[in-house]
């Protein structure tokens, strides 16, 4: 079996999203009266609230913070390591953007601000895209869950984004509003998370195919 960069990348991005979706459980479990429904995933790096301002709550915050750096700095290696040796560059542009976002949330959470729902933006919205686009470079069956992984989180982010501007309709928002907030960012960010993984072994398995 031939050391590849595509076989290291498709290790790190299964290292990545796999330490990533434990320590979440991990860091909810820690968390006092941690509500999946109505807390936002963020809340477990860092919580604020208008009336109470913003506080870390440990070990909880380290370790989720931890995480999302640890899945975002792999990743964007990961897809540094995809884009020298594709000829096809949609792909790993797509993923490492969306790799520097995630880092972004675990160095600077919510009390940030913006900064950063600005870097969570770039996780799940090129995330989702990066999903989408990898059907043009893997196989049946493998390319169809892709697409549906991805619509779905680009659809869920839609109504996560709809939600908190206060822009649905009120029969959609009622709907939507029984998952809870935390409960619809979770089916942004699960989708993304799965495909990493999914991706990840996908490349290490066609290489040692080989």
């Amino acid at each position: 079996m031939q050391i590849t960069r595509s076989l290291i990348a498709g290790a790190l991005l299964f290292i990545g999203s796999t330490q990533f979706f434990l320590l979440l459980f991990v860091s909810t479990a820690l968390y006092p009266d941690y509500n999946v429904n109505f807390n936002y995933i963020s809340d477990l790096g860092e919580t604020c609230r208008k009336t109470l301002g913003c506080h870390f709550v440990q070990p909880s915050s380290t370790i989720f913070n931890a995480a999302s750096f640890i899945l975002g700095a792999l990743a964007l290696i990961g897809f540094a390591l995809l884009l020298a040796e594709s000829r096809k560059k949609i792909l790993p542009y797509l993923g490492m953007i969306s790799g520097l976002g995630a880092a972004g949330v675990g160095l600077f959470p919510e009390g940030t601000g913006k900064v950063h729902g600005g870097f969570a933006l770039l996780a799940f919205l090129f995330g989702g895209l990066a999903a989408i686009v990898s059907f043009r470079q893997v196989k049946f069956p493998f390319n169809i869950f892709s697409i549906i992984l991805g619509v779905a989180s680009l659809t869920f982010l839609g109504l996560f984004l709809s939600l908190t501007l206060g822009n649905l309709t009120s029969a959609t928002q009622a709907t939507v509003s029984g998952l809870g907030i935390g409960g619809l960012e979770r089916l942004v960010v699960y989708p993304i998370v799965l495909w990493l993984a999914s991706f990840g072994t996908y490349l290490m398995a066609a290489n040692i195919a080989k």
